[in-house]
């Protein structure tokens, strides 16, 4: 299975097998998993995700954990090709999903207005306090 990047102004309905449909404006993208489930799988790019386009290759970096699918695959992506990652265990999906369900929120409060991030913060110490 090789990967072919798409660059597109919107999402498709209907995604495609090994092609990894790229929406700029939106930094979000999309895929068929790699392991044939038919799981259409979505990464934020400006939440970490990225995708290189390597002479008409896919290149998707950090992996892609499937994991709120029943396959919970793991790949990388490296000039189309799909190169797998090792299974993880529930304990460390959960992990996983929860770090980058913190970093997604950081880079949510620090996009905010300074003054948006303050009256937040000060909300959140007057409801530590009670």
């Amino acid at each position: 299975m090789t990967y072919r990047v798409k660059r597109v102004d919107r999402l498709p309905s209907v995604v495609d097998e090994n092609v990894v449909y790229v929406c700029d404006e939106y930094e979000i993208a999309a895929l068929k998993c790699a392991c044939g489930c038919g799981h259409t799988v979505t990464l934020l790019l400006d939440d970490g995700h990225q995708v290189r386009d390597v002479e008409g290759f896919a290149d998707i970096s950090p992996s892609i954990g499937v994991w709120d699918a029943a396959c919970k695959s793991h790949f990388w992506i490296r000039q189309g090709n799909v190169i797998w990652g090792r299974t993880f265990s529930e304990h460390e999906i959960r992990a996983a999903m929860g770090e980058q369900l913190s970093r997604h929120l950081e880079l949510t409060q620090l996009s905010r207005p300074w003054y948006k991030r303050l009256a937040n913060w000060i909300t959140r110490g007057f409801r530590r306090q009670n």
